[in-house]
């Protein structure tokens, strides 16, 4: 792997051939694009190098500095992945498809040189600092990869658990696993061969497929920050509720009684639940919602959402697991995005439905009907249907989408969530859609003044705000016959206590919001009451 430091070809100019000089180069990318400045950086892992030996310390500090150099570009790159999910399905792919390069070709060489530290520090004692260092930066290195894989729905590679496993297993003969050392010089903050191979497991473990994009990325940013107080036992200790085996090459799993075997070692959030969860306290009671706990990139509610899912999925008592699917077969006819939804439901999809309702939504010039993608239905369990989408049409989907849906050949347009999404690199999309309302209803909402916090900083004429109505979907299906009735409405339009006037088949009526159930990224579901009506 390290066959660039030793191929004849390149005398002493090369900039890659010391610390020092590379630096130096490298300095000279930071203000370059973030793609064009990965590609120069996987050339040179991959160019070849001086003829002369390099001592394996010097290369793994000049791999080190590639790595914090590219390190600075995949997070500018990323930040722009996350952000601009309205791209077209090219540009995207030409984002991710640069980093996941980059970051493939890093893993391997980075992982080869601390193969080679880790063989000299069993020998020689003063190799013991450079092996941790080095087990350290491989394990970052996979880690960036598996994230990338996860934030595109894709498998993570079978080979990068074993490279880090075995990486891991080196670092413990040779005694540096548990040594801290700062990844780069740069750094101050320490860390550990463990603390790193524990980030990477408990990523994995959080059940990212179910996760929106930017909820993946505050998952690993948790990871990184609780890292210290993850736990891993021993062998033979069985005592965490979750595990790998050191030997193969399979992700890690939530421990079972039929567990790989007696050598799987075990793992856990540890101590870090505990911290968690009064982060979790912290993000929900903060005043000023502005700040973000995880990074001002991505919204609270994201945050929160992220922090939530991690306490189901890293606690005692995990989600439910999906229903079993049975093979099915038709066609699925999909509109997603809650404005998009909302129209389709309005005035394309089940006319006859809505119009029957006598509803009508306020008229938005700026939303075009939506022409339905037609997915391939693979299965279906319990209230969720899977398909496979047109790759064409996979750059939107992501997990916590809404979206309407119908089976070809039916009348009824149906609400839904993306659960689950996977992705094959330049194959297939596949999704898990549940169903949340089979009779959705969409609906114009006037605000009132009347009753509502905070009405009179808005102008209202006669007892109504005089502004543009709220669309809105009714879901009278979704809840048990005990509890409040859902909607769901814009992000903006939601606030705790608010009174609307919505207008149903069967009259007029006012309905105040009572709390927030779901946040998405386009919309957010309530709990609603509907008032008493006023005797005139």
């Amino acid at each position: 792997m390290l066959e660039w430091i030793k191929s004849p070809g390149v005398g002493p100019e090369d900039p890659m051939r010391s610390p020092a000089s590379a630096s130096a180069m490298l300095a000279d990318l930071r203000e370059s694009d973030p793609v064009t400045a990965l590609g120069e950086l996987r050339g040179w892992l991959a160019s070849p190098g001086d003829g002369a030996e390099i001592d394996d310390q010097a290369v793994s500090e000049i791999l080190g500095l590639i790595q914090e150099a590219g390190a600075a570009h995949v997070a500018k790159l990323l930040r722009q992945y996350l952000a601009d999910t309205n791209d077209n399905q090219v540009l995207r792919e030409t984002k991710w498809k640069a980093m996941f390069a980059y970051a493939t070709r890093l893993t391997e060489v980075v992982c080869a040189s601390t193969e080679r530290l880790q063989a000299i520090a069993k020998s020689e004692q003063t190799a013991t600092g450079a092996a941790a260092v080095g087990t350290v930066r491989g394990l970052r290195a996979c880690r960036m990869l598996a994230k990338l894989c996860l934030l595109h729905y894709a498998d993570v590679p079978a080979d990068l658990w074993r490279r880090a496993y075995a990486m891991h297993g080196g670092a413990e003969a040779a005694g540096c696993a548990s040594i801290a050392v700062p990844p780069h010089r740069s750094q101050r903050i320490s860390t550990t061969a463990t603390q790193d191979l524990l980030r990477l497991l408990m990523m994995h473990v959080a059940a990212p497929e179910s996760l929106a994009s930017e909820q993946i990325e505050v998952v690993d940013r948790v990871a990184e920050q609780l890292g210290e107080e993850f736990a891993l036992r021993p062998r033979g200790a069985a005592d965490n509720p979750f595990c790998f085996d050191p030997d193969g090459h399979h992700p890690p799993q939530r421990a079972t009684p039929e567990s790989p075997s007696a050598d799987a070692r075990y793992f856990g959030p540890g101590v870090a639940l505990d911290a968690l969860a009064r982060l979790h306290k912290q993000l929900v009671t903060e005043n000023d919602r502005n700040t973000a706990m995880f990074g001002s990139d991505i919204p609270p509610h994201a945050q929160i959402a992220a922090v939530e899912h991690l306490l189901r999925t890293w606690g005692p008592n995990p989600p439910r697991p999906a229903p079993a699917h049975s093979p099915a077969k038709g066609e699925l006819r999909v509109v997603h995005g809650f404005a998009s939804v909302c129209k389709h439901l309005s005035t394309g999809g089940d006319t006859a439905q809505s119009k029957s309702r006598g509803l009508e939504l306020a008229s938005d010039d700026d939303i075009a009907p939506a022409v339905p993608e037609t997915w391939t239905i693979r299965d279906q369990g319990g209230s969720e249907v899977g398909a496979e989408m047109p790759q064409p049409d996979a750059n939107w989907a992501r997990s916590g989408m809404l979206v309407t849906f119908c089976v070809a050949g039916r009348d009824e347009w149906w609400l839904g969530l993306i659960r689950r999404t996977h992705s094959e690199i330049d194959k297939a999309t596949h999704v898990d859609i549940q169903a949340i309302s089979r009779k959705p209803v969409a609906v114009t909402l006037r605000p009132q003044a009347k009753g509502s916090p905070g009405g009179a900083d808005w102008k209202a004429s006669a007892g109504t705000f005089a502004f543009v109505s709220v669309n809105a979907i009714l879901m009278p299906d979704a809840s048990q016959p005990t509890d409040p009735p859902h909607l769901l409405l814009p992000p903006e339009s939601w606030k705790e206590g608010r009174i609307y006037e919505a207008m149903t088949a069967e009259g007029t009526r006012d309905l105040r919001l009572l709390r927030v159930l779901q946040r998405g990224e386009d919309f957010v579901r309530a709990a609603f009451e509907w008032m008493p009506a006023t005797v005139a």
